[in-house]
């Protein structure tokens, strides 16, 4: 099953419509000011890139300047976990992007633009390496010499935990932006789920008044249901007294949903177990406790990819390693 936090983000703004304000309050306010955001658009997040196997960003858009003809690309990848090299994960994916779109006559002597933006969630504190100088350990004499011919990168960091309530408040989100970004801040913990939803009532009600409204608010249903687990009944009685009766429906279809494709999952993926048990053991064996982030991760590999994480796994220097460079 994929990441819940990972699809709930997706969905709040793979839409440019959805996508503009969050974006515009990322990026650092003098280039954002540079920015027509009206131009926002969605391109594909899958790029190959100089051969290799297919990468799968989270989103990438892209937009103009006010008042320079040329194209700013966006590769944004969502965290709700902490990734320590997070920074060559971007960068891997930004030099693959950048080939592919170096194909076209537009580029054909200068490189595309591009700002790579890593959104966290999690509740542990993070200040991830924003660059990969910071990766590198230089001594103080080699430095000077040496820096200048080493590869140079940088990303946009967002924290979402660190965003009082105010702060988020203050920030141009569409209503489904506003709602899937407090989701993420709060519900998963939030001892009182009934507050966020009264929190938001009046952008429940607006989000019900447009066509999108009931899709995007099962959405939200689904990653309640993942990331808290509660009872349907007990779920259903919070719907009814903060939403209506033809909520506590929706969520009830949302519910069954889950559960039918739960089973149609179980059963498709049966025969892989045995593969991605196969993974777990030889990496135990070669290096003891296998870490949490990397368990995590060889669960959203895919079917087709696990014979070779299998044979990866009696080779590869570190646990990490093992993984296909999409789910890194």
């Amino acid at each position: 099953m994929q990441n819940p936090h990972d699809v709930l983000f997706h969905e709040a703004f793979s839409s440019p419509v959805d996508a503009q304000g969050f974006l515009a309050a990322v990026l650092p306010e003098g280039l954002s000011r540079q920015i027509d955001w009206g131009t926002l658009e969605a391109l594909p997040a899958t790029f190959k890139g100089m051969g290799q196997a297919d990468a799968h960003a989270d989103l990438v858009f892209g937009v103009d300047f006010r008042s320079w003809p040329a194209r700013l690309h966006l590769l944004v990848e969502h965290k709700s976990h902490i990734d320590r090299r997070v920074v060559l994960q971007m960068h891997r994916y930004s030099a693959r992007l950048i080939a592919d779109l170096s194909k076209s006559a537009a580029f054909d002597e200068e490189l595309p633009l591009l700002v790579a933006i890593v959104v966290y969630h999690g509740s542990r504190a993070w200040q991830p390496a924003l660059g990969l100088a910071d990766l590198y350990a230089l001594p103080e004499d080699l430095a000077p010499h040496l820096t200048p011919f080493l590869p140079g990168f940088r990303i946009a960091f967002e924290n979402l935990a660190r965003l009082s309530d105010s702060e988020l408040e203050a920030r141009r989100l569409t209503d489904w932006g506003h709602v899937a970004v407090d989701a993420l801040r709060h519900a998963a913990t939030e001892d009182d789920l009934a507050l966020f939803f009264r929190r938001n009532r009046s952008r429940f009600a607006r989000l019900l008044e447009t066509g999108s409204g009931p899709e995007r608010l099962s959405h939200l249903y689904a990653y309640l249901a993942h990331v808290r687990g509660l009872p349907r009944d007990h779920m259903g009685a919070i719907i009814r007294r903060e939403l209506g009766p033809e909520q506590e429906e929706q969520m009830q279809s949302t519910y069954d949903q889950i559960f039918q494709e739960g089973r149609e999952e179980g059963l498709a993926r049966g025969h892989d177990e045995g593969l991605l048990d196969a993974v777990r053991v030889v990496l135990a064996a070669r290096f003891g406790a296998v870490p949490d982030a990397v368990l995590e991760r060889l669960g959203r590999v895919r079917p087709e990819e696990l014979r070779d994480c299998v044979a990866r796994a009696a080779q590869v220097d570190r646990c990490e390693d093992v993984l296909p460079d999409d789910v890194r």
